[in-house]
């Protein structure tokens, strides 16, 4: 350590022991005057070594050692701090000025200590509450404040009082217990807090079931003694190490100076901290801080001086809120002076003038704007105004066209519809006319058909008897017919000609074929599957003349002959007649299918027709739609055109009525 600052830490502690329990600031001040001197003489020091403030402190230093700090740096490390515990404790806005630094490092050396108690002396609002909580919070030390309602008494005061020194003196709880002036309801309240002050206890407190309880949870923790007298000796000084009273007092209240003679413990054992009125420097650095947000204009200031820079402007802000402050407590003097009516002037006065002064900058700064707002957007209106009615202008011109162009278009939609409907009728009438003759044609049609279905008839019978007939034939009755070596000539003669309409590009056909042939299993089906009109003509004659003309040509004999070739015969015989019949129908026939197939045509043609006109009549419908859209989009362009002409005729009106007023 070296020389200066031990002659600062000598200074430093006997402010502390001896100024600090001084009443008054001309007692005060005489007795830092006397230091100085004392210093001066014994250690041949000079005035700067002497510079206020002198403050020590542990939250610089690295191991926690009582050391010298400087104010810019404990500032710095103290808003740090005040930070967090704005965050996890108490949410309230404290200005770090250099007499804030002062009362905190004192605070903290007497918290740090066991039997630190502390008195702190000042007007309502100065800040006493809040640093003791953060200094408190800062040693890891936990916050007690009474809650005081409308039945609060001195036996509820015992039960908090109770309540507070087990968790000091039983869970070894460090606490700082906050004590307002305005807890103390009665004598009764100072008495106990004197008392404990004092010894540590509180006569009485404990008595009978309290204080068994008491002794019980004293040996619950762990406590030793050899009777309950040494156990309440040992929980006394647990109280007295653990437990810190800062008591909270304002000079203003008449009973303050009578309290040294009723409770003398509060001056004896407590650390005294006088935090009177703000001085001015404080009062300022508090305005300027709550104002540095403001924006701040140069015209904002009627002065001959130039306030160019924004920090100059805040501070002369700052400097006439004080001044405020000082003249209304200057005549708050002058009337105590002259025993009228006397208010005092506390922080929390210029603290409460402050957030006035703010809310009534805002409220002013809103109505400015709000006239502000309301001109210019007088003025935007009017330009806005000027600008439509040249933009209404155009758009006249403009709908003007587009008029003409939708007449036009109207009119070529009209001849559309009336050229659209002629074509339309015209087609509607041939595709009549053709329905008409396609009705004619189908009666045509329809007879012949029926003539050349009722002959064929006629002859369909002999087919399916002779088809049943065949079915009766089965695979053995045909292998009996395909084995005989030398059958009858009408037999042979049945199979050949069977051979030769169901496999018409075999050759020749002979007997041998005939049983190859008959060795498929299939031939019986495909016989049943035969078609007369798959019968050529050639083939059809050449059966005809070397086997039904042949007198060995009898259906009833070769019955008789085979059960298989008496079947066939006959199919044979019927299919044959069949087949000449629809050779003799043939010329019939295709006159139907030439009639059937021009009544298709004709019939396609028909629906060409009436497709072309349902297309021309959708297209006239449509037409007419667009041409009904036309005539109500000229309606509305008409109608906009009205409107458009009279806007422009009210804003030029309007802009010539307002001219003036735009001028101004």
């Amino acid at each position: 350590m070296d020389e200066t600052t031990l002659i600062r830490l000598v200074l430093h502690e006997a402010l502390r022991i001896f100024v600090d329990r001084l009443v008054f600031t001309e007692e005060r001040e005489w007795s830092e005057e006397q230091l100085d001197n004392s210093a001066k003489q014994e250690f041949g020091c000079s005035q700067d070594v002497l510079q206020r403030p002198i403050l020590f402190s542990c939250y610089l230093n690295p191991d926690h050692h009582y050391v010298g700090v400087e104010k810019e740096a404990l500032r710095e490390f103290v808003h740090q701090r005040m930070q967090v515990f704005y965050e996890e404790e108490l949410a309230v806005h404290l200005v770090i000025f250099d007499e804030v630094l002062d009362h905190i490092v004192r605070m903290d050396r007497v918290l740090r200590q066991p039997l630190g108690h502390l008195l702190l002396v000042g007007a309502s609002g100065a800040g006493k509450t809040v640093l003791s909580k953060f200094v408190s919070w800062m040693n890891g030390l936990s916050v007690y404040m009474l809650k005081v309602g409308r039945n609060y008494d001195v036996f509820a005061f015992e039960v908090d009082l109770r309540m507070v020194m087990k968790r000091s003196g039983v869970k070894k709880e460090k606490i700082t217990f906050i004590f307002d002036e305005s807890n103390a309801l009665g004598p009764a309240f100072l008495e106990r807090m004197n008392a404990l002050l004092a010894a540590g206890e509180v006569p009485g407190l404990f008595e009978g079931d309290e204080y068994t309880t008491l002794m019980n949870e004293c040996r619950g923790s762990g406590m030793q003694g050899v009777d309950d007298a040494e156990l309440f000796a040992k929980f006394t000084k647990q109280v007295q190490r653990n437990l810190h009273i800062v008591f909270t007092m304002n000079p203003a209240n008449p009973d303050f100076y009578n309290r040294s003679n009723s409770s003398p413990a509060l001056f004896n054992r407590c650390v005294i901290d006088w935090f009177g009125d703000w001085p001015p420097e404080a009062l300022v650095q508090v305005a300027a801080d709550f104002t540095k947000n403001i924006e701040l204009q140069a015209d904002c200031f009627s002065t001959t001086k130039n306030l160019e820079d924004d920090k100059e402007r805040h501070d002369a802000l700052a400097n006439v809120i004080v001044t405020f402050h000082q003249r209304v407590d200057e005549v708050n003097t002058q009337l105590r002076k002259m025993a009228q009516k006397y208010n005092y002037i506390t922080p929390r006065d210029f603290l409460d003038f402050i957030h006035h002064f703010m809310d009534l900058l805002v409220e002013k700064r809103a109505e400015v704007l709000e006239q502000q707002s309301h001109i210019d957007g007088g003025l935007k209106k009017l330009k806005e105004t000027e600008t439509q009615v040249a933009e209404l202008q155009i758009g006249l011109a403009a709908k003007e066209k587009d008029l003409t162009t939708k007449n036009k278009e109207a009119e070529i939609k009209m001849e559309s519809v009336v050229t659209g409907q002629a074509e339309a009728k015209e087609t509607k009438e041939k595709s009549e006319k053709l329905a008409k003759e396609l009705q004619e044609k189908a009666v045509v049609i329809q007879e012949k058909a029926d003539k050349i279905n009722k002959e064929i008839a006629e002859v369909e019978p002999a087919v399916q008897e002779a088809k049943e007939a065949l079915k009766g034939v089965d695979k053995k009755t045909l292998d009996e017919l395909r084995k005989l070596g030398k059958p009858p000539d009408g037999v042979v003669m049945a199979m050949e000609a069977c051979v030769l309409m169901v496999k018409p590009g075999v050759g020749a056909v002979n007997w041998n074929k005939v049983q190859t042939i008959c060795k498929d299993p299939n031939i019986i089906k495909e016989i049943l599957e035969y078609e007369a009109e798959s019968l050529k003509e050639e083939t059809r004659l050449k059966i005809e003349k070397n086997y039904l003309n042949n007198k060995a040509w009898d259906v009833s004999a070769i019955q008789r002959a085979s059960r298989a070739a008496g079947p066939v015969a006959l199919w044979v015989n019927s299919q044959m007649k069949f087949a000449k019949l629809l050779k003799q129908l043939d010329p019939m026939r295709q006159e139907l299918k030439s009639l059937e197939d021009a009544m298709a045509e004709s019939q396609r043609e028909l629906k060409r027709q009436q497709d072309t006109v349902a297309s021309m009549e959708k297209k006239i419908v449509d037409l007419k739609t667009e041409y009904a859209n036309l005539l109500r989009e000229v309606d509305r362009l008409k109608q906009e055109m009205e409107d458009v002409d009279m806007k422009c005729s009210r804003s030029t009106k309007l802009l010539s009525d307002l001219s003036g007023g735009k001028d101004r």
